[in-house]
């Protein structure tokens, strides 16, 4: 399963990772941010124990595993509704305040996925790299094995 999420450093060499870990076996990355090592992973049978001390990177792997949907849905509508790009460069400051932990994984997600560095809170504004296919990788995540 590819990552909904944006990372400049995408990790291209999980299949070699695969070739050393066998299948049923129970893995544990203390690197997660993007989850491609760690969905590649879990998507061939092994089980994937991600950790980081980054709170906003586990609040927005936590709110996709238990509502996926709910979340791609609200980063849809309020991604329509921002016409103007100092509103993206506002919310690159303030995201982490709002409220609803699935709104803010949300923001999160349009954040990362619009910043060209692949970061919520820095980077260029890219609207053209919050794409369909991100979206449904996001709506469709289950979490499964990880």
């Amino acid at each position: 399963m590819k990552s909904p999420l944006k990372d400049k450093y995408d990790f291209k060499s999980s299949k070699i990772i695969k070739e050393f870990i066998p299948p049923k076996s129970v893995v544990e990355s203390y690197f997660l941010y993007s989850g491609a090592i760690e969905l590649n992973l879990a998507a061939s049978d092994r089980l994937v124990i991600a950790h980081t001390n980054k709170f906003p990177i586990y609040e927005f792997w936590h709110a996709a595993k238990h509502s996926s949907y709910r979340v791609a849905g609200l980063a849809e509508s309020t991604f329509d509704k921002m016409k103007d790009d100092g509103l993206f460069y506002y919310l690159q400051e303030s995201w982490w305040s709002y409220g609803d932990p699935f709104y803010r994984a949300a923001l999160f997600f349009i954040l990362n996925r619009c910043s060209s560095i692949g970061m919520a809170s820095c980077g260029e504004i890219q609207r053209n790299d919050f794409d369909p296919g991100a979206l449904s990788r996001l709506r469709r995540f289950n979490g499964e094995n990880f």
